[in-house]
């Protein structure tokens, strides 16, 4: 019975509302007051229910008699209930559109890589969390250059790079999954210590894990060297010249040698050579890289 047990011992209630009529099984009340003054709302029975008819309305089967405005009805032992809905007034409470956690930035898909195979280069990307100041800085980029030399491995190499922003494009190989996983892990974790250090800070530095796209044909890989080596084209259209933060000077395969001061001349270069044959000879088959060139715009989406 779903009520407040009243303080007095209860009797039975029979159909005629006296002693010696016909029982309906486990409905109780008190003498001292009438069953209208009763505080409940719903009493369940073995067969039967009794509700008060301007609260809680029932679907019933069977209507057996009537006692002081309540109904008694015969239903079967399993109920179903409705739900009921609340309301917030105010405009508190409730789902509404900006509640919860703020979602963070992600372009990478948390989904198993697929198989890699060591005669592919790959071009990966790291974007940094917001906010934070530009990668672009003199020290920054200093800092960053001298730890690509230490990131190198028999399995593992980075061969081009370009710093943006709040981004970094990366062109690496790798013999295959486990090896791509575990130089890319390297790369980043020293790069987010050159920065911290820089900037004088500390926790985590980049947004998501790595985004990678494999690169199998020779045209794949003349198109993501354009796009890594004159990215800086791409978010600030007019520039000239090579972009001092990436590594122009150390690509082989310019169609015309670019001239001026040997800004990327150091003892101990940040990349490597490529060993793969696409990265190494494959894409210049298509013609080499003039210093003018710039990565291709997005095309206007239909309408």
């Amino acid at each position: 019975m779903i009520s407040d047990r009243p303080a007095s011992r209860p009797r039975h209630v029979h159909a005629a509302g006296r002693p010696g009529g016909r029982r309906l099984g486990a409905f109780r009340s008190t003498g001292s007051a009438p069953l209208r003054d009763w505080p409940i709302i719903v009493v369940i029975a073995s067969h039967a229910v009794i509700s008060r008819r301007d609260s809680v309305q029932f679907i019933t089967t069977t209507s057996i008699d009537n006692i002081d405005g309540y109904s008694y009805s015969a239903l079967s032992r399993t109920m179903r209930s409705r739900q009921g809905k609340l309301s917030f007034p105010n405009g508190w409470g409730g789902k509404r559109k900006g509640a919860g956690r703020p979602s963070r930035r992600s372009t990478a898909n948390h989904h198993k890589r697929p198989a890699h195979h060591r005669w592919q280069p790959v071009h990966a990307t790291l974007r940094v969390v917001r906010p934070l100041p530009s990668l672009r800085r003199q020290a920054i980029v200093a800092a960053v250059r001298r730890t690509f030399p230490r990131t190198a491995r028999s399995w593992f190499r980075l061969v081009h790079f370009s710093v943006q922003d709040d981004h970094a494009h990366l062109i690496v190989e790798a013999n295959d999954r486990q090896s791509l996983s575990r130089g890319m892990a390297g790369v980043a974790i020293r790069m987010a210590r050159a920065v911290n250090r820089v900037l004088q800070r500390r926790g985590r530095l980049w947004s998501c894990r790595y985004h990678s796209r494999a690169l199998t044909t020779p045209r794949e890989v003349r198109n993501a060297l354009v796009y890594v080596i004159f990215n800086l084209r791409k978010h600030a259209p007019g520039t000239r010249g090579l972009d001092a933060c990436s590594s122009a000077p150390w690509l082989e395969g310019w169609e015309t040698p670019p001239t001026g001061p040997p800004f990327g001349e150091v003892e101990n270069p940040p990349v490597r050579r490529p060993e793969t044959w696409l990265a190494r000879t494959g894409w210049k088959r298509l013609g080499l890289i003039h210093c003018r060139e710039a990565p291709k715009a997005k095309r206007a989406p239909l309408r």
